[in-house]
């Protein structure tokens, strides 16, 4: 009877920890895909000013240590090419994509962005906010 039950015990576990694993490696391959990689708020890299000037699109460089980037436009874009740039912190957790920009000292605008990876190949992150609902999708063009 002591055999059986450490025959169940050890193929219980035996398939809990192989499906933790396989989350995990699924959460690993889900960050190897978008990270290193600028994802443009634009289907294109470049826009141009009223002046024809060329813009670099607002985006979000996801870096391979876990800190993001989004650099995004002052103003509007048809005026001048004017940029600005917060830092921040980005994870995956299953298929949840979270993104947090801590506020400036003395102030209280922190930011937070929970979004359901919906589909994610090497050009194409398709985003939905669980915030709100909507889909979004960023391109990469490197």
């Amino acid at each position: 009877m002591k055999k059986i039950i450490l025959l169940t015990f050890l193929t219980t576990s035996s398939i809990f920890f192989n499906s933790c694993s396989g989350n995990d490696d699924e959460n690993s391959n889900t960050a190897n895909t978008i990270y290193a990689k600028k994802w443009y708020v634009s289907d294109q890299r470049f826009l141009t000013t009223n002046d024809g000037k060329a813009c670099e699109s607002s985006y979000y460089n996801l870096k391979s240590n876990g800190t993001v980037e989004y650099r995004y436009m002052v103003s509007s874009w048809h005026y001048n090419c004017e940029h600005d740039t917060e830092m921040g912190t980005w994870s995956v957790e299953g298929n949840i994509l979270t993104r947090h920009f801590p506020s400036d000292p003395g102030t209280e605008n922190e930011i937070i962005m929970k979004d359901e990876i919906m589909s994610v190949s090497e050009t194409d992150l398709k985003l939905k906010s669980l915030e709100e609902g909507y889909v979004t999708t960023l391109y990469s063009f490197d």
